[in-house]
Formats: structure tokens, C-alpha cells, sequence
């Protein structure tokens, strides 16, 4: 009798050895799953459509109201969208080295609000704010300064916890449990999925509200949706799943140095025979620095899609019949093939492969479909499944190669390849 009800508790126990709230192990009925999963969900959802919604307007906004050439917007653009995912790779370190995932993530959207406002402030005093078309009046050097800090204030308050998000929904899910596992592989596809959902609504809804003119309409809606996700992160604080911070980088102490009997100094011993614990953890991040330098020149190309493109959006006609349509809405495109191009890749691919080759087809590698995107032509409904296979296949690559307490800084390191791209095209 005894023995039954220590394997039933023992069922009920994730084995992955995630705690609850209390630092307590967590119970598999009460804390994470897809419930909690789903919430993680829309929370990246209404985040991603706050932030995409200054994002994608970020070259036309540099245009309308600072009055930059389109050189000029197109290199704000690259250097803040650089700065936002270095960040990534800082507040993934934080989240795995000091502080537990969902700690780093409740700070960042006041800074959003705060960040926010304070455009908003922006496009207060400025007049003749109207259409695309239509010019700004000159600002001051003061104001054009607060502008920059806000936004880069913005970048720092979504791109340090983002990576720290995908890790904590994928916490969600036991590693040692076949069948949540399976899940836990399903969430990075979703995860990107509801990235490019709330990215759809920005680049339709909220770019046509702003380039009709409604600048500030569209930033009070970027701020209600944010404060939103923040509410719905609070709602689930006690059924979530946690894991202990990592030891990683916090302290690395030098190979010790001995002497020998004539007092003469004596080499370290060689610390790639016998390591701890940390120096293993260091060297599962080394050892994917090469596949890391093979990502970065599609995001070279990736990042083109929210300048030069919608530069060249602008000059076109936008207009059919008396329907407008925004410059940045076509981009559109792009994350309706890649979503598209995720959800269909089991449910109509690989099926479809099966019938002509009558045999089940062995899944393509992370590796290999990362190499597959390197060679798809970039341009919209390409370039957005050259994006599915290389940015999901990349987060789950850098994802299992690192040890279970470092998975933060293992998404991460897709980021800064973003971040690096950026600045080349510069």
C-alpha cells in the first residue's frame, strides 16, 4: 500500500526536477503543461505585437517625423535592431547565471511602459504630424536625444527577457516524460508561430493606423497590449514551473599553478581532461561557435526585410482601386508563408512525402534544415520559409546542445547573430 502511493506521488512529479513557485517540487497536475503553455503563448503574442508595432514603423516613423534620408532610417533601424538582440544574449546570461526566467522577465515591461510614454510625450509637441507623405516640422537636438534613449530603452526591455520567454515555456514541459517531451519539441514551432501572429496584426493593422497619420493612436495601442501581457504573466505566477540558476560564468577561477620541488614554477594541468561541472557548461557553449558564424549571413538578409524592403514599398504604388496599402503590410507576406510553411511541415509535408515514396521519410536534422534556408532565394514568400526553417530549427539546435540549466543563453546565441547582421547592413 505504501509502495502505491510513493509511485503515484512519484507520477504526479515532474522528472525533470522542476520546482514550483516556494522552490518545492512541482506537481505535474497543478503547475505547467500546455495550460500554462498556451498562456506563455499569447503572452509572446501580445509582447511580439506591442514590439513589432514600434519595430516595423521604425524606418517610416524615421522618415515622417525625424525627417531622415532613407540611408539614414534604414541605419537607425539596423543599429537599434543590433542593439535590441545584444541585449538578448545579457539577459539570457542573467536569467541561467542570477536570476530564475521569470524573474527576468518582470522588470522589462515597466521599462516598456516607461519607454513608451515617453515617445508618446515625443509626439506630442511636434505639429503637421499627418499621412506618410507628409513631413514633420524640424525637432530640437534635445528632443531628437530623448527619442533615441526611449527607444533603446524599448530594445533593452524586450530584447534582455526575450530569450529568457522561450526557455521558461519550454520549462513547462517535463524533458523525462515521453509524451511531454514531444510537446516540449511542438513548443518552439508554436512559439514562433505566435511570434509571427502578433506580428501579423502590427504589420496590418497597427502600420495602416500609423501611416494613416494616427502616430500616437498606434503607440498607446503598442502600450495597452503590453501592460495586457504583463497582466496575464502575473495571473499564472504560482502554477508555473521553475529551475534553479546555473553556477555558469559567475565565477571561473584560473587553472591552478604548483611548483615543483626546486621551487620553479609548474605548468596547470590540462583543464580539458578533468573539468567541473562549470568548465563542461563553457565548453558545450564553444563548441557551437562555428554552427553560430554559419547563421549569420541570413540574418544579414532576414533583417533587409523591415528596411530596404519596405523602403522600396514606399516608392511603389500602394494603391488598388481606393484600397491603401501600407508599406510595411508587406511583409505581411512573409509571416503568413513561414507560419504557414511551420504548421503544414508535419500535418501536410511529410505526409505527402510519404505517398510518393511509400516509406516514412527520415525527419530532416536542425542542422540540415538550417542549411536548406541558407539556399532559398530571399524575397517575401521565400524568404518567409527560408525564415521557418533556419530560425525554428536554430532555437531548437542551440536548445539541446546546452545543458538544461543554460538553455536561456543557448537560444540566445541565435539573437546576436541578428544583432551582427544588422550592423553589416549599415
Amino acid at each position: 500500500m505504501e509502495a502505491e502511493q510513493e509511485s503515484g506521488v512519484g507520477a504526479s512529479l515532474p522528472r525533470d526536477g522542476s520546482l514550483d513557485r516556494h522552490g518545492k517540487p512541482a506537481l505535474k497536475g497543478s503547475t505547467g503543461g500546455w495550460r500554462w503553455g498556451m498562456l506563455l503563448l499569447a503572452i509572446l503574442g501580445l509582447v511580439t505585437l506591442s514590439y513589432v508595432g514600434v519595430e516595423v514603423n521604425m524606418v517610416l516613423f524615421s522618415k515622417s517625423v525625424l525627417r531622415q534620408t532613407n540611408a539614414e532610417a534604414a541605419n537607425t533601424f539596423s543599429q537599434w535592431m543590433g542593439t535590441a538582440y545584444l541585449f538578448s544574449l545579457m539577459g539570457a546570461f542573467i536569467s541561467d547565471s542570477y536570476l530564475r526566467r521569470y524573474l527576468c522577465r518582470i522588470p522589462s515591461c515597466p521599462r516598456y511602459w516607461v519607454s513608451s510614454i515617453i515617445i508618446l510625450n515625443f509626439l506630442l509637441k511636434p505639429h503637421g504630424c499627418g499621412p506618410l507623405e507628409v513631413l514633420c516640422e524640424p525637432h530640437a537636438p534635445i528632443e531628437v536625444a530623448v527619442f533615441y534613449i526611449s527607444i533603446y530603452l524599448i530594445a533593452f526591455g524586450n530584447g534582455a527577457p526575450e530569450p529568457a520567454l522561450a526557455t521558461f515555456g519550454a520549462d513547462q514541459f517535463d524533458e523525462e516524460d515521453p509524451k511531454e517531451k514531444q510537446y516540449k519539441k511542438s513548443f518552439y514551432s508554436y512559439f514562433y508561430v505566435a511570434i509571427n501572429l502578433g506580428s501579423l496584426v502590427a504589420e496590418t493593422v497597427l502600420v495602416y493606423i500609423d501611416n494613416m497619420g494616427y502616430w500616437f493612436v498606434g503607440f498607446w495601442i503598442c502600450v495597452a497590449c503590453a501592460v495586457v501581457a504583463y497582466l496575464l504573466l502575473l495571473s499564472g505566477t504560482f502554477r508555473y514551473r521553475h529551475f534553479k540558476p546555473s553556477d555558469f560564468l559567475i565565477a571561473l577561477p584560473l587553472p591552478p599553478h604548483g611548483h615543483d620541488r626546486s621551487g620553479r614554477p609548474r605548468p596547470a594541468p590540462n583543464p580539458w581532461h578533468l573539468c567541473t561541472i562549470t568548465q563542461v557548461e563553457v565548453k558545450c557553449i564553444l563548441r557551437l561557435l562555428p554552427i553560430w558564424f554559419c547563421t549569420l549571413l541570413p540574418s544579414g538578409v532576414f533583417i533587409q526585410l523591415l528596411s530596404l524592403f519596405v523602403e522600396q514599398g514606399a516608392a511603389m504604388d500602394k494603391t488598388i482601386s481606393k484600397f491603401y496599402i501600407p508599406p510595411a503590410s508587406m511583409t505581411a507576406f512573409d509571416i503568413i508563408s513561414s507560419s504557414a510553411f511551420i504548421l503544414s511541415y508535419d500535418s501536410l509535408i511529410l505526409p505527402s512525402i510519404m505517398k510518393v515514396t511509400r516509406r516514412k521519410p527520415k525527419p530532416l536534422g536542425k542542422l540540415q534544415r538550417i542549411g536548406i534556408g541558407l539556399i532559398v532565394p530571399p524575397q517575401y514568400i521565400p524568404l518567409g520559409a527560408s525564415e521557418a526553417l533556419v530560425d525554428v530549427a536554430q532555437m531548437q539546435f542551440f536548445a539541446s546542445q546546452t545543458p538544461d540549466a543554460l538553455t536561456s543563453l543557448g537560444i540566445s546565441l541565435s539573437m546576436p547573430s541578428t544583432a551582427i547582421g544588422s550592423y553589416n547592413t549599415v
